[in-house]
């Protein structure tokens, strides 16, 4: 066991009572005898108890970031970042790296923070290039990761638990992810007793946390539901309508606010509730200019918690059945506009990608559900990028929330008419037959319900079917983090209609699949559906 050279080697409480300590972790002896709270040197002042780095992981660690006094010495006060894409080997193109959006010059912390940071995207980003788009992209928030400006003790605690447990999952590094387990904890205290204070003097810094602690619960959630990611969620929202409007522009707060109103808007869809969405209705889908694809997309996902809101509120039993008779087909009308927008924004993502947006190939993954040999889906979706997946993932999964409200509305509206002794006429609403049917997509049918189910479930299938490119081990941890919010919303369109019970038992078994070069073992959060099928 070494210690910094001319340092006392002794626990926190060993050192203020002057008496030698063994050292033994969790908790020295004398600690563990008398029931105290063992407490370590600050990770943030570089001690090292055990020697162990990113190159010799077998060995055990206490703190994979600690660098000796030796090391400190010889680096200097900063250094100039000329090339942004030196920093780690991951495609800069992927996370939308601008080489004008961050300072050039790095603080002390921030060069320290290297090393480990480039080892995590090492393994969080995929490893192929991929295809650009304009504006940013869903990862677009790591980029500012080493270059947070006054930075404080939590958040150098968060990124390093976040990093250490990344890179103890994929490389089955059990030892890494327990130690990545005090520092989460010490992150999540400091940030709360950050968010004690409103005048918080790193506010971008607190945003960084939030968002590193999320991504950390995604992996290692250990509340059922996911219930540790809700409440950084909501905590996130809370920070961002406390602080300064200005940080939404500033260099750094202009890639962190974009993530943090995407987690934002999948955690109201899934709650079914607009108020974490609060003072996030702004509108960012340009920036300098060009057409942001992925804040497009986001100012139109907005809009569906709202809509879903409205209608569990007309479905409350004091409400007047001539209140709900007025208030659902201008729902409706809502719900069709917000279609139309959604296939538009499809058609502007197909501009700007030369070639198709995915192509079918014969699937390798194996499920235990397909061991009687035919497959539940024979045929897998193939990629140009992570990025274009991980935006028509979102794209399938509104289509397939809107169209189950269109759905509700639509069955609510007969039973009003039925209730009210009138034979059902789509005339008789404010939306002519024509429109109706144009609004839903499936003018063709003259069976709205039923084929607006079929049409609902290739949604689904295509979002399943793309699993198994999300899961390749080169496209990281960030590819299987693409799937949580989908595949909610596939297996739970699935849990509701009977007839797709073994597409259901499929998304419960995706955990369990194998497949050559596919990281099918990591596990990720999962949401319960609303129907257990």
């Amino acid at each position: 066991m070494v210690g910094l050279p001319n340092r006392a080697a002794r626990c926190g409480i060993c050192k203020r009572h002057k008496i030698k300590c063994d050292l033994l972790h969790p908790a020295c002896s004398r600690c563990k005898r008398l029931n105290l709270s063992c407490e370590y040197p600050d990770l943030q002042r570089g001690q090292i108890f055990i020697n162990r780095n990113i190159e010799n992981p077998e060995t055990k660690t206490i703190d994979v970031l600690s660098n000796t006094s030796t090391e400190r010495r010889t680096k200097p006060k900063t250094q100039q970042i000329t090339n942004h894409t030196h920093v780690t080997s991951a495609p800069a193109s992927f996370y939308g790296i601008w080489n004008n959006a961050i300072p050039q010059t790095l603080s002390e912390e921030a060069v320290n923070r290297l090393p480990l940071l480039s080892s995590f995207l090492d393994v969080y980003l995929p490893k192929v290039n991929v295809a650009t788009i304009c504006g940013q992209t869903q990862a677009s928030w790591i980029n500012p990761l080493h270059s947070v400006n006054n930075t404080n003790k939590f958040y150098d605690w968060s990124l390093k638990a976040l990093c250490m447990a990344q890179i103890g999952l994929w490389n089955e590094k059990p030892d890494l992810v327990k130690d990545s387990h005090r520092l989460y904890g010490w992150a999540l205290r400091g940030l709360r007793e950050a968010l004690s204070h409103p005048k918080s003097e790193a506010p971008e810094a607190t945003l960084a946390t939030t968002l590193l602690l999320s991504t950390y619960e995604l992996f290692s959630s250990s509340s059922e539901n996911g219930q540790g990611w809700v409440s950084h969620v909501r905590g996130g929202s809370w920070i961002l309508r406390s602080i300064d409007r200005n940080v939404f522009s500033s260099p750094v707060g202009s890639l962190l606010c974009p993530r943090i109103r995407t987690i934002h808007i999948l955690e109201s869809i899934q709650s079914r509730k607009t108020s974490p969405l609060t003072g996030l209705h702004f509108n960012s889908s340009v920036e300098n200019g060009t057409i942001d694809i992925n804040g497009q997309l986001q100012d139109l996902m907005i809009q569906i918690p709202g809509l879903l809101e409205t209608f569990d509120s007309l479905a409350l039993a004091q409400l007047h059945e001539i209140s709900r008779r007025t208030a659902l087909p201008s729902l409706l009308q809502r719900c069709s506009r917000l279609e139309v927008q959604l296939l538009a924004w499809c058609e502007v993502l197909r501009e700007q990608v030369s070639g198709p947006l995915y192509s079918s190939i014969d699937p390798v993954a194996q499920n235990p559900i397909d061991s009687s040999g035919t497959r539940t889906f024979p045929r897998a979706f193939q990629f140009p990028s992570l990025n274009i997946a991980q935006l028509l993932l979102l794209y399938w999964s509104a289509l397939i929330i809107l169209y189950r409200t269109i759905q509700d509305i639509d069955k609510r509206i007969t039973e009003i008419q039925v209730k009210t002794g009138k034979r059902r006429n789509l005339s008789n609403s404010p939306l002519q037959d024509s429109d109706f049917e144009s609004d839903l997509g499936f003018s063709q049918h003259p069976n709205h319900s039923i084929s607006s189910t079929v049409h609902i479930a290739s949604l689904a299938n295509k979002i399943c079917q793309s699993f198994e490119y999300c899961y390749k081990g080169t496209n990281g941890t960030f590819g299987i983090q693409s799937t949580v919010f989908p595949r909610w919303v596939a297996t739970d369109f699935y849990a509701s209609i009977p007839e797709y019970h073994r597409e259901w038992a499929w998304c419960q078994e995706v955990d369990n699949l194998t497949a050559p070069g596919s990281r099918f073992d990591l596990r990720v959060m999962k949401f319960r559906c609303r129907v257990e099928c």
